[in-house]
């Protein structure tokens, strides 16, 4: 009962577009069937980076261009410090490792990932090895395939956890095929971690001159900049300075205001209502303000 006209989607990225490969039939149907829903009638879209946001607009389906910027920031539990580690994570990060928080999805490239570091393992002497987070299904597959090198897969951690997994790091490693924004670097750059991550879709924007970055599908290239920022001090420390002050770009008091803007947009664009809406005291209280909906 509530008009799609009257309705603001937050749509982070329409990734099941450009990797349709990615998803099954049945729930690449049903993406199609809400976002392009949602695109073609709500009062006001919502979404996460300029990146997301110029994809959306040049979507082919797309017919509502009140499209806002509402780039996320940190969450405040994030941020909260962990008082006392287990003892098993204090002893894994005492050693020298790159660290990649993601699932097993198609879209994060794992196995890339997994080649590039074993180019790099190959050319360094030195002990270095790679902690994995995140969802674990299809790491069987992966874990017979490159058993042979020192990774280890840690499953879902809690965000406090992983920020001592971030603290420890020689540095963050996210070479994603797509992000919509990429919430990990904000992580690192509000902890003291390098990043070194892709250079496609939302990254640059996100990552700015605070990371060293290459294309996630040249193996060669990922394994280059391994060694590059494993064996830089002061790039490292470069690199640190400028996720600090890359940081201060994203806050939600920024995001705010453009959903301030989104909603008034809305109720602006509202010069009538339906005779059904008229009719009904209950649809008539619904649709006093515009409804926030999440895809």
């Amino acid at each position: 009962v509530f008009p799609v006209s009257k309705q603001i989607f937050l749509i982070p990225d329409i990734q099941h577009e450009t990797f349709p490969n990615f998803f099954t039939d049945e729930v690449l149907k049903a993406r199609r069937k809400a976002f392009d829903q949602a695109l073609k009638g709500a009062g006001a879209i919502i979404t996460i980076s300029e990146y997301a946001r110029e994809t959306l607009l040049n979507y082919s389906k797309t017919l509502c261009n009140d499209i806002f910027l509402t780039s996320p920031s940190l969450q405040k539990d994030y941020l909260k410090t962990l008082v006392n580690p287990p003892d098993e994570l204090v002893e894994l990060c005492k050693g020298r490792y790159f660290l990649y928080p993601a699932n097993l999805w198609p879209h994060k490239n794992h196995r890339r990932l997994l080649q590039a570091f074993e180019q790099f393992i190959s050319n360094d002497n030195e002990d270095i090895f790679l902690i994995l987070t995140g969802h674990q299904k299809g790491w069987p597959a992966l874990k017979e395939e490159f058993s042979h090198l020192p990774i280890t897969l840690l499953g879902f951690v809690s965000p406090q956890s992983l920020q001592f997994l971030y603290k420890n790091a020689i540095s963050l490693v996210f070479f994603s095929l797509y992000e919509g924004f990429g919430m990990p670097l904000l992580e690192a750059f509000e902890i003291g971690v390098p990043v070194i991550c892709s250079n496609t879709t939302s990254l640059p924007e996100v990552g700015g001159d605070a990371v060293l970055s290459c294309d996630p599908t040249d193996i060669e290239a990922i394994g280059l900049l391994m060694r590059k920022i494993a064996h830089d001090e002061h790039l490292r420390r470069s690199l640190i300075s400028k996720g600090k002050q890359r940081l201060e770009k994203y806050t939600w008091k920024k995001a705010v205001e453009n959903l301030g803007i989104a909603f008034n947009t809305v109720l602006e664009n509202q010069h009538s209502t339906t005779k059904e809406e008229s009719t009904s005291p209950l649809v008539a209280k619904l649709t006093s303000y515009p409804l926030v909906s999440i895809v």
